[in-house]
C-alpha cells in the first residue's frame, strides 16, 4: 500500500474518546503542500520508533476517514515511520519555506469561515493582524466519567491490538486543568516577551461537530512563533531566486 509523506505541524494533547480510547489528533502537510489530518492516532501506544514530534517528516499508509467528512481527514492504516526532521537552522529558513513561502497564508477569518461552510477546507495557516493578549482559565481537573469508563473498557478488550503489552502499564493521561485563549482582534501593545519579537502565525482547524454549523468553527490548534526575517535573510532569498545570480550584467 502506498505511503504518504507528511510534515507534522500539529500534535494535540491526548484526548479521551468513547470510540477510540485515548487518541492524539495530528495535522501536517504533504510534499505537494496539501493538508492532511490523521485521526485517530493512539500515540502513547506507539512504539518508540513510531513516536514523532513536531516538524518530523513521517510516512504512513492512509485511507479517507469514513466518519469525518472534512476534506483533509484521513485514518492511518499501518505503521508510522519517522524519516527526517526539519530544524530551526538559519533563522527557521526551511520551516519558513515549507509553511509560508509555498503555502497560502490566510489573513481573513471570513474567507476561512466560508470555506468551512462549503467543506472546502478545515486546516489553514493564519496570520493575525494584531495580538492583544493571551488568557487562561481554570477548567475541570477530571475527565468525564463516561469517557473514563469507555476508555477502561477499550483497554480491556483482548482483540483490539495484536500486541497487548502496552495495556499492562497503560495509565490514563492527566487532563489539562485549564482552557487557553488568544485575543487577536486589536492590539494594545502588551504580549508575552517570547512572542513580541517573533512573526506569529497560527495553525487553525475546525472541529468535526461544528465544521459546517458554527458561526465561526475555526479554533487555534497550533502556534508557529517564527523569527522575523532580517534584511540579510531577504537579500539571500532574492539572490538565490534570481535566474542569473552572479552572472554578467546584460550589455
Amino acid at each position: 500500500m502506498a505511503r504518504d509523506r507528511i510534515l507534522v505541524t500539529v500534535k494535540t494533547y491526548p484526548e479521551l474518546s468513547t470510540t477510540y480510547g485515548e487518541t492524539v489528533c495530528t495535522a501536517g502537510i504533504r510534499e505537494d503542500g496539501t493538508w492532511v489530518r490523521l485521526y485517530p492516532v493512539p500515540f502513547r501506544r506507539l512504539g518508540e520508533s513510531e513516536q514523532y514530534r513536531l516538524f518530523d517528516w513521517i510516512t504512513c499508509p492512509l485511507v479517507r476517514h469514513s466518519r469525518d467528512p472534512r476534506p483533509e481527514s484521513y485514518r492511518p492504516t499501518g505503521e508510522i515511520e519517522r524519516v527526517d526532521h526539519v530544524g530551526t537552522a538559519d533563522n527557521w529558513r526551511e520551516r519558513r519555506q515549507l509553511l509560508l513561502a509555498h503555502r497560502q497564508v490566510h489573513g481573513s477569518l471570513s474567507e476561512l469561515i466560508e470555506a468551512a461552510k462549503n467543506n472546502i477546507s478545515s486546516l489553514a495557516v493564519f496570520k493575525p493582524a494584531r495580538l492583544i493578549r493571551f488568557e487562561w482559565e481554570a477548567a475541570d481537573r477530571e475527565w468525564d466519567a463516561s469517557k473514563l469508563e469507555a476508555v477502561r473498557a477499550i483497554t480491556g478488550q483482548p482483540d483490539l491490538f495484536d500486541d497487548r503489552s502496552w495495556s499492562r502499564t497503560f495509565r490514563v493521561v492527566d487532563k489539562v486543568p485549564y482552557n487557553f485563549y488568544y485575543h487577536i482582534e486589536d492590539a494594545d501593545g502588551r504580549y508575552f516577551d517570547e512572542f513580541a519579537t517573533t512573526d506569529v502565525h497560527f495553525f487553525l482547524g475546525t472541529t468535526l461537530a461544528w465544521h459546517k454549523r458554527a458561526p465561526n468553527p475555526w479554533t487555534i490548534v497550533g502556534v508557529l512563533p517564527i523569527p522575523h526575517q532580517t534584511q540579510q535573510d531577504l537579500f539571500v532569498r532574492e539572490v538565490e531566486g534570481a535566474p542569473c545570480a552572479g552572472g554578467a550584467a546584460p550589455g
